[in-house]
């Protein structure tokens, strides 16, 4: 009786499964007919960067007129991740050295303080490319506006390309 109730649960982690490597694995495009957007990340940066204060429900109704838009910018590597042979790049995009507390401000020129704004999900093409960089790194990309996350803090791009 008891081998009737594991395998449900073992159908359920099967599916869940199925489901996250879906969202891990975005599908990749020919992007090269898509026009370069002048779409800067101070732009862009103001509604969803670190420092906005604009409500969710602003940032819902703004994001239609970035969505699927083609932008490269520059930024400073921050972690490097690889989930089901998929590489993704986060990326802090006004690195700090200085953060305050209490009225007092602390400075290091070894540390950022600065969590990431962008994650960069790279084509399937340009894993050994991105593969060579490190944390700390400046990199040129380019990818498709794709989606952003108030609970991750961040905007995801995706068909990403390192620019060399």
């Amino acid at each position: 009786m008891k081998k009737l109730y594991i395998l449900p649960i073992v159908a359920s982690v099967v599916v869940l499964t199925g489901i996250t490597s879906c969202d891990v694995s975005p599908e990749e495009k020919d992007t090269s007919k898509i026009p370069l957007s002048n779409l800067t990340w101070s732009e862009v940066g103001k509604i969803y960067g670190n420092d906005s204060d604009a409500t969710e429900i602003f940032k819902k109704d703004k994001w239609k007129d970035f969505e699927g838009k083609k932008v490269r910018w520059t930024g400073k590597v921050s972690e490097i991740e690889s989930t089901l042979g998929v590489l993704s790049m986060s990326i802090v995009m006004r690195p700090s050295n200085t953060v305050s507390f209490g009225g007092m401000s602390y400075s290091s020129d070894d540390i950022s303080f600065s969590p990431p704004e962008v994650l960069v999900i790279l084509k399937k093409s340009e894993k050994e490319k991105g593969l060579k960089y490190k944390v700390g790194n400046i990199i040129e990309f380019e990818g498709i506006l794709d989606d952003w996350s108030d609970l991750q803090s961040h905007v995801e791009i995706t068909n990403g390309i390192i620019i060399e």
